[in-house]
């Protein structure tokens, strides 16, 4: 069964494809706002206090007004329509103040990926924040796809591995540890790769 795939807009719930987001919206025009994708299991949302906390640093990062109260709220409303299959949840905030709540369909993978490396130059102005500007690692996907890939592996130029347009990397080293890139090295301080880190 799939989940019911459902869109709360500034609190008004209803199908996905007949919801609406009012214009102007610098979040559309200019991809000025952040965002989060959160996995639900059973309907639950994974490590949703965390994912929270990000978003508000995300949202503080680039000085856009922030109500949490007001989100989680929302994200309890939407949730207990949502029903109890596994999905994904997205949270979209825009600079024109929307509030973009979404229960979604897992997107479909296989038992493995394979990566193609592109190059990819991180933007220090954004280290850590999870911005709507993400055309660059959908593009990053383009390019391995047309190389025969699943999926991207980010690489700086200078050669240091950094991540998947979507994902944390991990990998087993020589020696038998498991591996991930720093932070430091500009990647995304992913929910996931922290658990997995602890």
């Amino acid at each position: 069964m799939s989940i019911r795939e459902l869109a709360s807009v500034d609190g008004e719930i209803a199908p996905t494809r007949e919801s609406t987001v009012s214009l102007p919206d610098d979040g559309l025009y200019r991809g000025d706002g952040v965002f989060e994708v959160i996995r639900l299991y059973g309907g639950r949302p994974f490590a949703l206090t965390e994912h929270l906390d990000r978003i508000e640093r995300s949202a503080a990062a680039i000085e856009l007004a922030l109500e949490r109260e007001t989100i989680e709220r929302e994200l309890e409303a939407l949730i207990a329509e949502g029903g109890t299959e596994d999905g994904q949840l997205r949270i979209v905030l825009t600079r024109g103040g929307r509030r973009v709540l979404l229960t979604e369909e897992l997107p479909p993978r296989g038992a493995t990926v394979r990566l193609a490396t592109v190059t990819y130059s991180p933007s220090v102005i954004l280290d850590g924040v999870k911005s709507l500007s993400y055309a660059a690692n959908m593009q990053a996907t383009r390019i391995a796809i047309a190389r025969g890939a699943d999926e991207a592996l980010l690489v700086r130029p200078d050669g240091p591995v950094l991540e998947a347009p979507t994902s944390a990397i991990f990998w087993v080293s020589a020696s038998g540890a498991l591996r991930t890139p720093s932070l430091e090295a500009g990647i995304l301080e992913s929910i996931t790769r922290a658990h997995i880190v602890r």
